[in-house]
């Protein structure tokens, strides 16, 4: 993966208990659809976009419809529109990954952003979502941005290291590692004591990290064991992921069931065991056998590429979508259908506040 932008195909297949903010980038990629207001975003974003760009007319034509159509999600059917600053923050995410991922300029981002959303929502727009320069307010932004959405999900990643040692506990474990990784290295960069002054931002969004990881996490300790420390250097063991092996031996008798459980496999597919109910009596204990041998391939094919994708490219539903955006990059059977709250609720939410400029 790039270290200058977000592959959200890859960070999907990964780390899955975090569906919700993979499905909001996924949502604001959406092809338009033709609304009320499509004819006047169009007219709007044609205007915009009729100059000299290198050929790259229609990329920035097509972000421009799609802003249109995000930024309208902050106003009701009315037409009323207020902050929100979670939304406002996942858009400004989405828009800097796609100016790295896409080499797109920043400066022509910038101004179609605040042109086309004087032009459709007023001049008070920048009270409702302003653009964030974040070339200009951090260090290494995209780090900044995966820290960020680690503590806005702190509730859900706790959740999962209070579970079960299963694949997706094992994600997650690696996953805190990784970003702990991150924070140690941005720390060293450009926080320590003789650093200069002018990495106040980004060092404000580490000590914001840092408060969520030791107050929800670390100081747990049902939890303290199973992460790294912010502070220190020691390893943690990865208690039951050390292998695959081993996390198929955890799932015991139920193996089938939780497989089940990650992979979406449809329950329709035991039709296809060919089990004779004429001589269930005589076979169930091998067909059991058979459905658990099975799930634990299924499991181990799930924890690696390529098998991973050949599942979810077997059961998956596909989204066939327009997306000029993305266009250019090969098309990869990872996901690409939506993930429905497999990996467990969440509907407590820690109130990490967070403030991106």
């Amino acid at each position: 993966m790039s270290q200058n932008s977000l592959n959200i195909k890859e960070l999907r297949q990964l780390y899955p208990f975090l569906y919700k903010i993979w499905e909001i980038y996924e949502e604001f990629n959406e092809y338009v659809d033709r609304d009320r207001d499509y004819a006047f975003n169009e007219s709007v974003c044609k205007l915009l976009t009729k100059r000299d760009l290198n050929s790259d007319n229609e990329k920035y034509y097509d972000f421009c419809m799609k802003l249109a159509r995000n930024f309208k999600k902050f106003c009701n059917i009315n037409r009323q529109c207020k902050p929100n600053s979670e939304r406002c923050y996942n858009l400004n995410n989405w828009l800097y990954n796609l100016i790295k991922s896409k080499n797109l300029d920043t400066e022509i981002i910038k101004d179609v952003f605040d042109s086309s959303m004087n032009k459709i929502h007023g001049p008070n727009y920048k009270n409702i979502c302003p653009f964030y320069s974040y070339d200009e307010i951090y260090k290494e932004p995209i780090k900044i941005i995966k820290l960020n959405i680690f503590h806005t999900n702190i509730n859900i990643i706790k959740e999962r290291l209070l579970g079960n040692i299963d694949l997706i506990y094992c994600s997650c474990q690696e996953y805190v590692k990784e970003l702990v990784e991150i924070y140690k290295y941005m720390k060293n960069s450009y926080c320590s004591k003789d650093k200069p002054v002018e990495n106040d931002q980004t060092c404000n969004e580490l000590d914001k990290f840092k408060l969520s990881y030791n107050q929800y996490l670390y100081n747990d300790v049902n939890i303290r064991n199973k992460i790294p420390s912010l502070e220190d250097n020691k390893p943690v063991e990865l208690l039951g992921c050390e292998s695959d092996e081993t996390i198929l031996d955890t799932e015991q008798p139920e193996t089938s069931q939780v497989s089940q459980q990650h992979v979406n496999i449809p329950t329709s597919q035991d039709d296809e065991m060919n089990i004779s109910t004429s001589s269930m009596s005589s076979t169930v204990s091998t067909a059991v056998g058979t459905v658990a041998g099975a799930s634990s391939i299924l499991a181990l094919l799930y924890k690696f590429t390529p098998g991973r994708k050949w599942i979810h490219s077997g059961f998956g539903g596909r989204r066939e979508r327009i997306n000029n955006l993305y266009d250019a990059e090969p098309s990869e059977l990872l996901f690409d259908g939506q993930v429905h709250g497999d990996y467990g609720p969440y509907n407590q939410r820690y109130d990490i506040g967070y403030s991106p400029i």
